[in-house]
């Protein structure tokens, strides 16, 4: 299978009303040739949304692959909620979040207050924003494993004397299987676990 671009078919027997047919069959023909070709060189019969094109030497064509499969990151965007935020138990408290970004749709909540992250290689770190200096550290839970995933996540860090501070952090991991995270704050203080970045999840 090849792409026909040196196969062009000739219109010297088909662009003048007066043209017989019979004439042009060579040039018919050679255009569905072509037209076999191109059907050839691309295997899409069931493409799915979001999908792209990507070549398969194997084969030798190219195929309707998902980002995931092709080997691309997939980039989304959850925000803190100051408004809600759930007991586990003591002074430990789990946010809650919204996914306000993920063309790719490769993230999942469960309920309010668990993301579902599947097996992968996982980055995550905040976009700018100011909060409280005594804002408590948030750790990345594993749920499903009942253990830290990330300590100190997010973090507070101070800016000068002012009484206010800037988010700052990162947490790289990989996961074997699919498990849910909570972001957890522990603080008998509400005042001091209520940040609200928003955070970018990469996952490659």
């Amino acid at each position: 299978m090849a792409w026909p671009s040196g196969s062009k078919a000739n219109t010297t027997y088909t662009d003048q009303g007066s043209d017989l047919i019979s004439n042009a069959r060579a040039d018919i023909n050679q255009n569905i040739l072509n037209t076999n070709s191109v059907i050839d060189e691309f295997d899409i019969s069931s493409p799915t949304d979001g999908d792209i094109l990507q070549y398969n030497s194997a084969s030798g064509h190219w195929d309707s692959v998902s980002p995931s499969a092709a080997g691309l990151s997939n980039t989304a965007m959850i925000t803190f909620n100051n408004t809600s935020e759930q007991l586990v138990s003591g002074n430990t408290y789990r946010r809650n979040f919204t996914i306000d970004f993920d063309p790719n749709s490769f993230l999942s909540k469960s309920g309010d207050f668990q993301l579902v992250l599947t097996a992968g290689s996982y980055l995550m770190y905040p976009t700018p924003h100011a909060t409280g200096e005594n804002e408590s550290a948030v750790t990345i839970y594993n749920e499903t494993g009942s253990a830290d995933l990330v300590v100190n996540f997010l973090e507070a860090n101070e800016i000068g004397t002012s009484g206010e501070a800037v988010v700052v952090g990162q947490g790289s991991f990989t996961l074997g299987s699919t498990i849910n995270v909570s972001f957890r704050q522990v603080n008998a203080t509400i005042a001091n676990r209520d940040m609200t970045p928003s955070v970018v999840i990469v996952k490659i």
